[in-house]
C-alpha cells in the first residue's frame, strides 16, 4: 500500500485545471468538437487526448456532460499516477497541484523529472521550484504554461490563488481569458549543461546570471553532500572529511562558483573606482 493511495484528486485540483483548460465554443445543439492546441494536438473537452482514456477523431461531437465525465477520468488516472510515483507522505494541497501536473505533462515525463527526484529526496522546497521549468509546448515558451506552473506551484505551496494568475491573491480580480488554448503536449526542460560546458567559465557576468538557477542546484546539492560528510565527522578524523569532500564532485562545483563569483564582484568593484 502506497503512502497516499487515501488521497484522491479534490475540488482544488478540478478548479486550478479547468481554468486553464478549456472546451471552446459550443455549437448550435450544444456540442463540443476537438481541436488542434498549441503542441499540435488534437484535443476535447477539458484537455482530453488520446494518450489517455477514451478515443476520439476529429468528427466527434460531445455534450458538455460527455466533456466533464473525460475530465473526471483523465484526472483519476493523472491521481493514480501519483499515488504510485511519490513516495513520501503529501497533503491534500501537494497531491491536487501534482495532479493537475501530470495530467498536463503526462506520467512519461513526470515519471523522469527532477520534480519528482526531488520530492521523493523530501526535498518539497525544490520540488516547488521545479514546476516552473515545463513552461515549453511545440518547441516554444507559452505564456500560458507559464501561468499554470506558477499556479501549480502556489497551490504545491497551499499558498491562494483563486484567480489564477500565479501569484499570491491580493484581491485583484482575475483577468481576461488568455486567448491562447493550454497545450496537451509539454516539452521537457533542457538538460543542465555540465560546468565544463558553461560559458561561466569565461567570467562573463552575464552567463552567471542567466545559469543563476543551474548553479543553484548544483550548490545545492554539493551542500546536501557536505551535511553528510559532516555527519561522519565524529568517527573518522578532520583529514578524512577532507579527503571525502575532495573525492565529491559537486563540493568541487560549489568552490568553483563561488571563487567566480567572487572574481566578477571584486571586477565590477575595481571597475567603478
Amino acid at each position: 500500500m502506497g503512502v497516499n493511495d487515501h488521497l484522491s484528486a479534490g475540488p482544488e485540483a478540478y478548479a486550478l485545471s479547468r481554468a486553464f483548460e478549456r472546451c471552446l465554443t459550443p455549437d448550435s445543439r450544444g456540442l463540443f468538437k476537438p481541436y488542434i492546441c498549441p503542441a499540435g494536438v488534437l484535443t476535447l473537452g477539458w484537455g482530453h487526448t488520446n494518450a489517455q482514456g477514451r478515443k476520439f477523431d476529429a468528427s466527434a461531437r460531445w455534450s458538455q456532460r460527455q466533456c466533464d465525465i473525460a475530465h473526471e477520468e483523465d484526472m483519476e488516472e493523472s491521481a493514480d499516477v501519483v499515488r504510485r510515483r511519490v513516495k513520501v507522505q503529501l497533503n491534500q494541497h501537494q497531491f491536487d497541484a501534482l495532479t493537475c501536473f501530470v495530467h498536463n505533462v503526462g506520467e512519461t515525463n513526470f515519471a523522469k523529472s527532477t520534480l519528482l527526484r526531488k520530492l521523493n529526496r523530501g526535498d518539497f522546497d525544490g520540488a516547488a521550484a521545479e514546476f516552473g521549468k515545463w513552461v515549453n509546448g511545440g518547441g516554444r515558451k507559452l505564456s500560458g504554461l507559464v501561468r499554470r506552473r506558477a499556479s501549480e506551484a502556489l497551490l504545491f505551496q497551499g499558498v491562494a490563488d483563486r484567480n489564477y494568475d500565479g501569484k499570491p491573491d491580493r484581491g485583484a480580480a482575475r483577468s481576461a481569458e488568455d486567448p491562447e488554448a493550454m497545450p496537451q503536449s509539454v516539452d521537457a526542460p533542457t538538460p543542465d549543461k555540465p560546468l565544463i560546458q558553461s560559458k561561466i567559465t569565461q567570467g562573463s557576468t552575464a552567463v552567471i546570471v542567466g545559469e543563476g538557477a543551474d548553479i543553484l542546484n548544483q550548490v545545492s546539492e554539493a551542500a546536501d553532500k557536505v551535511s553528510e560528510v559532516k555527519q561522519k565527522a565524529e568517527s573518522i578524523g578532520a583529514l578524512d572529511v577532507l579527503g571525502h569532500l575532495v573525492q565529491e564532485p559537486r563540493f568541487l562545483v560549489a568552490v568553483v562558483v563561488v571563487v567566480i563569483a567572487g572574481l566578477v564582484i571584486y571586477w565590477r568593484w575595481r571597475d567603478h573606482q
